[in-house]
């Protein structure tokens, strides 16, 4: 921590601003006059962004749970250094101390997790995680009202378009807030469209981001920015959930899943087909999911919710689709759909958003679960059968080994072989595992996905093995 900020410190005090703009290849200016206008104008930009963000931003500290069975203390006989506590920066969502971070962190999660507002100290606890979103609002008190970030999501990013990220830094006795400009480099598309920015320190991961003109553009999850339009609607429907089991005593009301994407229609193909402007567009239903079953499609296009038009445009449009159509698993609901141009009536019955079957891998030091259809789009794999990595314990022969300073396996990367037999769900997986654990394997072969690349890496089981010589 003190090493990366001592060097941006260093590098903002040599070169300013012109600096930045040099490193990133952005100083091709036709004239002295002109290069001193954009120079001024991106300032000014970074500026109006920087000052947004910061009052909204908070560290955050998770120390992770110490596998049963090992001891802790690296100075006694057979012992084990303790996990690193995880450094993440959180965005403030409400005055109260409700704050998003990345990653799932379920309500008993047995570490301790710490808030820190300049030289103050907060204990957390998690109170909803998201498994597609793959975030966690934290709950804290703070001794004064928080200032939330402004949620309204601007205009989706384009490629080659300045954003900005604040992430808090501390030391013992005080907290600083660095502005990191960044260009996107492209955009990947799925539910939740991210954009490739250029690496990051780790402490930047949950950081929200703006564009230049000062509005959230989205949440940075490590490697990408995620786009804050695809996401916001249903970070609302989480955060609304926390706060009405608040009000009822904790007691958190299951929510009813229909088991679609959705995104507004296109205005210019909608005139072109002749659909209403203000409809929703069916982009991906679930397999086994109440939308299936009521015989929702993918492409096509509703008009109308439990009998009410939709006359909303954009993010407001998808906003009324989901208020609309209720939130209790059980409760009936009807859709005016077009397909291939005629009308269709629609009805089911909302369920229950099926819990993802999830293994713990302490001799791994892996979190897993199988991958399912809504994996594959929300996520934009390029596998359907596999265990998607969930999360990755540092020190584990899963991180140990790496190069560039990131882990050997990480979030998001599927498994789908591991020594040399296919692992196509948690259940087979376990079956390798228990078999690996039986003969006292050392090293095992794991051939897995990352994006569109199939690799293969070796984990060294002999790590952490002495401290693990009781658990089972």
């Amino acid at each position: 921590m003190r090493r990366m900020t001592d060097g941006l410190r260093a590098r903002l005090a040599a070169g300013g601003l012109a600096g930045v703009v040099l490193a990133t290849g952005c100083a091709q200016l036709a004239t002295p006059s002109a290069g001193r206008f954009t120079v001024r104008s991106l300032q000014a930009g970074l500026s109006r962004a920087a000052e947004f963000l910061k009052p909204s931003v908070v560290a955050v500290t998770v120390e992770p749970v110490q596998p049963a069975g090992t001891d802790a203390n690296p100075s006694a006989e057979g012992g084990s250094p303790a996990p690193a506590p995880v450094h993440l920066t959180g965005t403030i969502l409400t005055p109260e101390g409700h704050v998003l971070v990345p990653g799932r962190y379920k309500s008993d999660y047995g570490g301790r997790i710490e808030v820190r507002l300049g030289v103050d100290v907060y204990p957390a606890r998690p109170v909803r995680s998201s498994d597609t979103l793959n975030m966690t609002i934290l709950k804290f008190r703070p001794r004064a009202p928080l200032r939330p970030l402004d949620r309204r999501p601007s205009t989706p990013p384009s490629a080659g378009e300045w954003m900005v990220m604040v992430v808090p830094t501390v030391t013992a006795d005080a907290e600083e807030r660095f502005v990191f400009p960044m260009v996107s480099r492209g955009e990947i598309a799925g539910a939740y469209r991210r954009h490739l920015v250029e690496a990051m320190p780790g402490e930047a991961r949950g950081a929200p981001v703006a564009d230049l003109q000062g509005r959230w553009a989205g949440i940075f999850d490590g490697r990408m920015v995620v786009v804050a339009r695809d996401f916001a609607d249903d970070l609302e429907q989480m955060l609304r959930e926390v706060v009405s089991a608040a009000a009822t005593g904790g007691v958190m009301v299951a929510r009813g899943w229909l088991g679609v994407s959705i995104e507004p229609v296109n205005r210019d193909l909608a005139r072109r087909r002749g659909w209403p402007p203000t409809a929703i567009w069916v982009t991906h239903v679930a397999a086994g999911s109440p939308a299936q079953t009521s015989g929702l499609r993918a492409g096509d296009v509703v008009t109308h919710v439990n009998d009410r038009a939709i006359l909303l445009y954009g993010a407001r449009a998808t906003e009324f689709f989901f208020q609309t159509l209720g939130h209790r698993p059980g409760q009936p609901f009807r859709l005016r759909v077009l397909r291939n141009g005629a009308p269709i009536e629609i009805a089911g019955q909302l369920g229950r958003r099926p819990e993802p079957e999830t293994l713990q891998a302490e001799d791994l030091g892996l979190t897993v679960q199988t991958v399912k259809d809504y994996d594959v789009f929300h996520r934009s794999l390029f596998v359907e059968r596999g265990v998607l990595v969930t999360a990755v314990e540092k020190g584990s022969p899963a991180a140990t080994g790496s190069a560039f300073g990131r882990t050997l396996l990480m979030p998001g990367d599927v498994i789908v072989e591991m020594d040399g037999r296919p692992t196509p769900d948690v259940t087979s997986f376990r079956a390798v595992l228990d078999d690996l654990r039986a003969r006292r394997a050392q090293v095992v072969l794991i051939r897995l996905v990352r994006g569109r690349s199939t690799d293969f890496e070796a984990l060294n089981l002999t790590l952490g093995r002495a401290g693990r010589r009781n658990a089972p």
